[in-house]
């Protein structure tokens, strides 16, 4: 009998193993077909240079490169040491001359105050039109009059002063018809007003004041434009009496006209010009920009501050004007070094978003692109915070408010993208920012050790007692690096004394102790932040830590309570599979904390009608019995949307709600199937006609996993129903159906689109045997006592 059942067994296994390698070659042969599917889809699509995926690359390229150039556009400020000490001995690379600021300015006030002043024509109510007009009217208005008491009350409002004499001088026009000499004497008269300026009293103070000997006033020619010189002697100012029209008048009009139009003229009470403040101030600036500059040389050779000096604001103009002039001397001698300069601008950040977008781009599927605009702004951020910094003339603080922008970024791609994918960027976020924004190299050195030290201590933050450990290490890391790259260097090897200029990119200047501060606060500043806003940057940047998991994981959350008091037995089941994925996912190296609270979570959907699933049905029946097979797979297949709604309700995070879509994928279910098609034959034995039932109306509706962990889920899940459906789950049992599962699943080609290899899936059948058989242990039957039969 041993040897038989020894045969048997053995028979058993042998072909459980053929079928083994069966599966495993078909599985395989399939994924190949697949795969060189997959590599013939791409190269017909890589034909086709308007292919949406490729124009969206070379969109994303050239955005990335432009805000790059954009940024490295900022104005740099001058360097802190200008205000402060001379860090070395400050040689003047050229011959240049330096202004005499105090002479500068008496020669600018001096020729200013000797502008001459502008005036314009009183355009207010017209004047001179009005003037013109209402001389004009003069001898009409009084041509009727006899004596100067019975004027109008209008006319004699405006001329105050007529007397007899200028009445008959008016009424001789009138009657010998003299119009056109009165008339030329008028035209005389409003031309003698244009060239002899009358102001008013402020405006004479005003130009009085000056040191100007002439002013200027408009052409009077028709349509001239411009001015003209006038001596300011022939200037006049508005008094009483119309004194300063008279001599005007005089040369126009006979002896009884002159006091009625001069005093005409003063009852106005307006002057003819004024003065023209705008055109005036501008000529007074152009003025004062024309005057050369008086300049004092300073050598080639000569000394401008020595090492230590506090530097005066006159030593400080003095370097500037030195910096400037060698800049100045260097275009003359090379024209096209500008040009290069910017050209190699242009091509480096070129290269490095060509690079960037293609590291990207492996990294994401089309589906998850979008994550890829999180990575690209910390880079665009870091390159912009160091090049503000030295636009504002904070580069002594660099290797703190540069660096920790830097860390800070380490932070959030290591908790949020995995390990590998955070070595990799932070790689690339250090290169771009040291070399567009000009930075030492002790600044590069720096901040690539202490972001490859936080992206390894940090692969999973599971307590805020291990941020703060692993910013302490990494401040200590980055003062140490930062030291011990400062004594390397030979103090005699630094910069040469005429190349001071190179002075306002290098950070090195600044005292050794203060950048150890610096460097290590930047560490600590980092963690600090994160640990105050990791709630908010998840929010915002759509990441899931290991502390949001872990607190996720906690039985009490509101959830998990509730899926524990209505359904009991998925629950149970919930935590049974956590166990197991997480075994499993740490087998092949996938995350174990996120497959356990995945799947704690993937079935909270069944808590709506927990009495339809068979772990929550107990003594109470099976409820699909009195239901067609389409109605039950509704129910069933509807826990999946019931999930998602419960998730959006409780603001899961994405990562969570992807295990409750996809840990049925477009898998059948198999059992409401089986039923519908037993059923379809039973109605035609009796002769009833129906469409064949497909396994695609039983399926449901997906996706199938797009990631390992959702697999390692889905794989767990059907495996920990199936044992549990075994009468007597030994491991060979537990392994055989282990086995089957995940080649049914494999032909089924549910694992095409997560990750997993072969060699995946062998490992974790390996893993799961291993805990189911751990689980489903055998158990010693306690034999009860009996009490003993007392005889009679």
């Amino acid at each position: 009998m041993r040897s038989g059942g020894r045969s048997v067994v053995g028979r058993k296994n042998r072909f459980r193993q053929v079928d083994r390698k069966i599966a495993l070659k078909v599985g395989m042969w399939k994924k190949k077909n697949t795969r060189r599917q997959a590599v013939a889809d791409d190269a017909a699509s890589s034909r086709s240079w308007m292919d949406p995926a490729r124009v969206r690359f070379s969109v994303g390229v050239l955005c990335f490169a432009a805000i790059l150039i954009l940024i490295t556009r900022l104005p740099q400020a001058s360097p802190s040491w200008l205000f402060g000490r001379a860090p070395v001995t400050i040689i003047s690379p050229v011959t240049f001359g330096v202004a005499n600021p105090k002479q500068d300015r008496l020669n600018k006030q001096r020729a200013m105050d000797t502008t001459r002043p502008i005036l314009k024509f009183n355009q207010r109510g017209r004047l001179l039109e009005i003037i013109k007009t209402q001389l004009m009217n003069l001898p009409y208005d009084v041509a009727a009059v006899k004596s100067p008491q019975l004027l109008p009350v209008p006319i004699r409002n405006r001329f105050p002063v007529l007397s007899a004499g200028a009445l008959a001088w008016l009424h001789d026009i009138v009657q010998q018809n003299q119009f056109p000499d009165y008339l030329a004497r008028v035209n005389l008269l409003t031309h003698l007003l244009k060239v002899n300026p009358v102001v008013d009293s402020k405006t004479w103070k005003l130009i009085a004041r000056s040191s100007a000997d002439q002013v200027l006033i408009p052409h009077s020619g028709q349509g001239a434009t411009g001015y003209r010189p006038i001596s300011l002697s022939r200037l006049r100012s508005l008094g009483v009496g119309g004194h300063a029209y008279r001599s005007c008048v005089e040369q126009c009009f006979p002896q009884p006209m002159w006091s009625t139009v001069s005093a005409y003229l003063a009852n106005l009470k307006q002057p003819i010009f004024v003065l023209n403040a705008a055109a005036t101030a501008r000529a007074r600036l152009a003025r004062a920009a024309s005057v050369k500059t008086v300049e004092t040389m300073i050598h080639r050779g000569s000394i401008l501050a020595t090492a230590g000096e506090t530097l005066t604001p006159r030593v400080r103009g003095e370097i500037l004007a030195a910096y400037a002039a060698y800049h100045n001397e260097l275009y003359i001698k090379h024209p096209w070094s500008s040009v290069q300069s910017n050209l190699g601008i242009v091509v480096i950040a070129a290269i490095f978003s060509l690079l960037w977008s293609t590291f990207t781009a492996r990294r994401f599927s089309e589906k998850n692109r979008r994550l890829t605009w999180v990575p690209s702004g910390l880079a665009l951020g870091c390159l912009l915070a160091v090049r503000l910094l030295l636009a504002t003339g904070l580069g002594d603080w660099m290797f703190l408010l540069g660096l920790a922008p830097i860390l800070l970024s380490a932070i959030i791609l290591v908790t949020g993208y995995g390990q590998r994918y955070a070595l990799g960027a932070m790689v690339f976020i250090v290169l771009i920012v040291t070399t567009l924004g000009g930075l030492p190299l002790s600044f590069l050195v720096t901040a690539l050790v202490a972001a490859i030290v936080l992206v390894f201590s940090l692969e999973q933050i599971r307590t805020r007692t291990q941020m703060i450990r692993v910013g302490l290490l990494d401040a200590a890391v980055a003062a140490a690096t930062l030291l011990a790259f400062g004594l390397s260097r030979n103090s005699t090897n630094r910069l040469l004394p005429l190349q001071w200029f190179w002075l306002h990119a290098e950070p090195d200047w600044v005292s050794p102790a203060h950048n150890l501060l610096m460097a290590g606060g930047a560490a600590l500043a980092s963690i600090f932040f994160v640990l105050l806003l990791l709630p908010i940057i998840e929010r915002a940047f759509g990441l899931t830590t290991a502390m949001t998991l872990l607190e996720l994981s906690d039985t009490n959350r509101p959830l998990l309570r509730r899926l524990a008091i209505e359904s009991p037995g998925t629950f149970s089941h919930s935590l049974i599979l956590g166990t197991l994925a997480e075994a499993a996912a740490r087998s092949i190296g996938a995350d174990p904390l996120l497959c356990r609270v995945g799947a704690y979570y993937h079935d909270i959907g069944k808590m709506l009608k927990p009495g339809y699933f068979v772990e929550n049905t107990g003594s109470s029946g099976n409820r699909h019995e009195k239901l067609s097979p389409a109605m039950s797979l509704l129910i069933v297949v509807g826990h999946v949307k019931d999930g998602l709604e419960l998730a959006r309700e409780y603001h899961l995070p994405e990562a969570i709600r992807q295990f409750i879509a996809e840990h049925h994928g477009t898998t059948v279910v198999e059992y409401f199937y089986q039923v519908a098609r037993q059923k379809q034959a039973r109605d035609a034995l009796v002769g009833a006609d129906s469409a064949p039932i497909q396994d695609c109306q039983y399926r449901y509706p997906g996706p199938k996993p797009q990631s390992r962990e959702t697999a390692i889920v889905m794989i767990c899940d059907g495996c920990e129903g199936m044992v549990r459906a075994l009468a007597d789950p030994t491991p060979a049992r537990i392994e055989g159906a282990v086995h089957q599962l995940v080649q049914k699943r494999l032909l089924d080609e549910q694992f095409s689109q997560s990750g997993l290899t072969l060699s995946d899936l062998s490992t974790i059948e390996h893993s799961l045997v291993r805990s189911l058989a751990g689980v489903h242990h055998p158990r010693i039957s306690y034999a009860t006592d009996k009490p003993a039969l007392r005889r009679a």
